[in-house]
């Protein structure tokens, strides 16, 4: 590929990082706002984990503050888990266990 592609690749695979980080920020929210009505969807969560696992090489050598972002989000899905999993039944801590099988993948 010429540089105008692999710069354009390269911006692609960064808005689809940042989105895709904007995602999970948004889920694990709907856990923090008090509203019984929004909870996080462990489909979406995951579909997004897979999205960024996929567009994550093409900017990883120049992610800078995103590596950051990336570490504080998977931070925050890591303490609603172990949360969801402290507080919930024997059926969520078997889904909490299916959501932990996919984000160690």
């Amino acid at each position: 590929n010429g540089p105008l592609v692999d710069t354009l690749a390269k911006g692609y695979s960064l808005a689809r990082v940042e989105k895709q980080l904007d995602l999970l920020d948004a889920e694990v929210a709907k856990e923090m706002d008090g509203d019984d009505s929004t909870t996080l969807s462990l489909a979406v969560t995951i579909q997004a984990l897979q999205a960024l696992v996929d567009a994550w090489p093409e900017v990883a050598e120049s992610a800078g503050d995103l590596a950051g972002r990336v570490a504080a989000t998977c931070r925050s899905l890591e303490a609603w888990a172990e949360g969801a999993a402290a507080a919930g039944g024997a059926a969520k801590v078997s889904s909490l266990l299916e959501f932990a099988e996919e984000y160690d993948a």
